[in-house]
C-alpha cells in the first residue's frame, strides 16, 4: 500500500505527536506543517521523497523567515524519524 505523506501525518504523525507536545505547541506546528509540507509534498509517496526533493521544498521556502524555514527542517526530520520507526521506507531523506 502506497502512503502519501498528508495521509501519513492524519494518520501516524500528528495522533503520535498530539500526545507529546503541550497544545500551543502542537497547534503551531500543526498549522505549520499542514500548509507549507503537506501543502506542497502532501500528494506524494513517503517513499518517493528524497533528499534532493526536500532541499529543493526548503530551497522554494527561501522567502520565509529564518525562524521558520528552521523549523521546516526540523519538521521533515522528525516526520522522517517516525516514519523509518513505523516501518515506512528504509532511509531517511531527510
Amino acid at each position: 500500500m502506497t502512503v502519501t505523506l498528508s495521509d501519513f501525518l492524519t494518520r501516524t504523525f500528528f495522533p503520535l505527536l498530539e500526545r507529546k507536545w503541550k497544545s500551543s505547541t502542537f497547534d503551531s506546528n500543526f498549522d505549520r506543517i499542514t500548509r507549507e509540507i503537506g501543502g506542497n509534498l502532501g500528494n506524494r509517496p513517503m517513499t518517493s521523497l528524497d533528499r534532493e526533493d526536500l532541499q529543493s521544498f526548503l530551497d522554494s521556502r527561501s522567502a520565509l523567515s529564518f525562524s521558520t524555514a528552521s523549523h521546516l527542517r526540523w519538521d521533515l526530520k522528525q516526520i522522517f524519524d517516525v516514519a523509518l520507526s513505523e516501518g515506512i521506507g528504509t532511509e531517511d531523506p531527510a
